[in-house]
């Protein structure tokens, strides 16, 4: 932004990590103009409710629900119980609306019959983001939303994707299937993001949908020219720009709340 596009700008860090918010004030101590919040409302109040809010790897953070297809066309939700005789932690096939999840809580596009999924097809549904984005929509009033992570749109997302995409991480080896139920709490677990259920919930809720595209576009094209001129020769932007990689797997998507620009794309 520059020394003059900084002047009028507050800038609310969000951390719920009391560590990372001590080493943050240490590095930003030179910077009057920085607040500290462990969640966004207090954020948002504190800027009258218009802010730029831009986040990273923060949707796939929250749980999801996961279904699985059966053969005649419906869906059930997959549960995880305890199996005694076994010592071990099982899936179950529970009924679709069987009441652990919210029913006033936004839909997802992998219900879709347009989606044309196969027998057997596992999916995630990331109601808990949804539910926060209803929150977040109550006390936000203008601005722009930037959200940053790794997916795709539906059903692209699960193209020869039969197992969903929950997936866990253990000593930086990649676990699927059942062992994703192996060492809780001593693994991550993630899933990747359906950016046509972002475009839908914040349709619905005022925030319409202003553009999507992949990291290695988004960076290319707000960059600097000076740190696009040297790509080929900073290891940092060649890893965040790779077609085969990072650059393609993580998307950018922009929405909007308040006055809007004329869209440059048309929203899934």
């Amino acid at each position: 932004l520059g020394w003059w596009g900084r002047r009028g700008l507050t800038y609310h860090i969000v951390d719920c990590s009391e560590t990372l918010r001590a080493r943050q004030a240490e590095l930003l101590a030179d910077w009057p103009a920085v607040s500290w919040h462990e969640e966004v409302g207090p954020a948002l109040k504190a800027a009258g409710g218009e802010a730029l809010i831009f986040s990273n790897e923060f949707v796939d953070a929250f749980p999801c629900a996961r279904y699985a297809r059966e053969a005649d066309g419906s869906w059930r939700e997959i549960g995880v119980g305890w199996e005694e005789a076994k010592g071990n932690l099982a899936e179950t096939l529970l009924p679709m609306g069987h009441g652990s999840i919210d029913q006033d809580v936004l839909g997802s596009s992998v219900f879709d019959p347009s989606a044309e999924f196969g027998s057997g097809q596992r999916v995630e549904w990331h109601h808990s983001y949804a539910e926060w984005l209803r929150g977040l929509g109550q006390r936000w009033t203008a601005g722009a939303l930037l959200t940053i992570d790794y997916g795709d749109l539906c059903p692209a997302l699960y193209h020869r994707r039969p197992g969903g995409t929950l997936r866990a991480y253990y000593q930086h080896r990649r676990c699927a299937g059942q062992e994703v139920y192996l060492r809780p709490g001593r693994q991550d677990l993630t899933a990747d993001v359906n950016f046509t259920d972002l475009i839908r919930w914040g349709a619905s809720l005022g925030m319409p949908f202003e553009s999507l595209c992949t990291q290695a576009e988004f960076l290319e094209r707000w960059l600097l020219s000076r740190y696009v001129r040297r790509r080929g020769r900073d290891p940092a932007f060649v890893f965040l720009t790779a077609a085969d990689g990072a650059g393609s797997a993580f998307k950018v998507l922009e929405q909007r709340r308040g006055q809007t620009l004329p869209s440059t794309q048309k929203a899934p």
